[in-house]
């Protein structure tokens, strides 16, 4: 996915198309909400380890979930000196990824088992720092912070977790004002989410699931 790219061309067909007219005074700068869809695509590596042993005993899995995500957010901007923008968002989202079955490996080798996972909901909590050009309407931004996921496994009939997993995000986006309270934007983000541990009583082994994965959000926001 070129996600450099499709920022490029959202921005510059955000300038090119944008009607003439009067914006407010301060444009980022206040209380703004909206909407976003999006898209993820995520990474679950899993390695087995011996509940007894606590050691690897050889078997491993790798899934790789995929889907849309939609959902709304919420914030505040502050402006500082001439052209810098300050500000905290929060997002919640849903996510229409399919289940990724895949096959459990023994030493690198496919076995019969078969495991997977889903990605479900997912929020997160954000600083942003930008910097205001063209005119004073299009923003260009890092952000990051801590963010959380929803993600539900499954290992052949043994066990179906679904749980929360803690984690962080960063990435960088792009918003243009398209009249005096409406504005779009664009971002791409990373989130990894560390590794949860899930225990599997037939088995007596504990799974130790790492998910991390990458997304791009567009969005319309409305600033009070």
């Amino acid at each position: 996915m070129h996600t450099s790219r499709l920022l490029k061309l959202l921005v510059a067909g955000m300038v090119l198309s944008a009607p003439a007219i009067t914006y407010a005074a301060d444009r980022f700068q206040g209380p703004f909400a909206g909407i976003y869809f999006g898209y993820v695509d995520g990474e679950d590596d899993g390695v087995e380890y011996g509940a007894v042993t606590g050691l690897p005993n050889g078997y491993a899995q790798q899934a790789s979930p995929a889907g849309g995500a939609l959902g709304a957010m919420g914030g505040y901007d502050w402006r500082f000196g001439s052209n810098f923008v300050l500000g905290v968002e929060a997002d919640y989202e849903v996510r229409g990824a399919a289940e990724d079955d895949v096959t459990q490996t023994f030493n690198g080798s496919p076995t019969i088992f078969a495991v997977g996972t889903t990605l479900e909901d997912a929020g997160s909590i954000r600083v942003k720092l930008g910097y205001e050009f063209n005119g004073g309407k299009t923003l260009a931004y890092v952000t990051g912070g801590y963010a959380a996921a929803k993600i539900e496994r499954y290992y052949v009939s043994n066990l179906r977790d679904s749980s929360w997993q803690d984690g962080w995000t960063a990435g960088l986006g792009v918003e243009h004002f398209i009249s005096d309270k409406f504005s779009v934007k664009a971002d791409v983000r990373y989130a990894d989410y560390g590794t949860e541990v899930l225990y599997v009583p037939n088995w007596d082994t504990n799974e130790h699931q790492k998910y991390d994965e990458t997304s791009v959000r567009f969005g319309m926001m409305y600033h009070f």
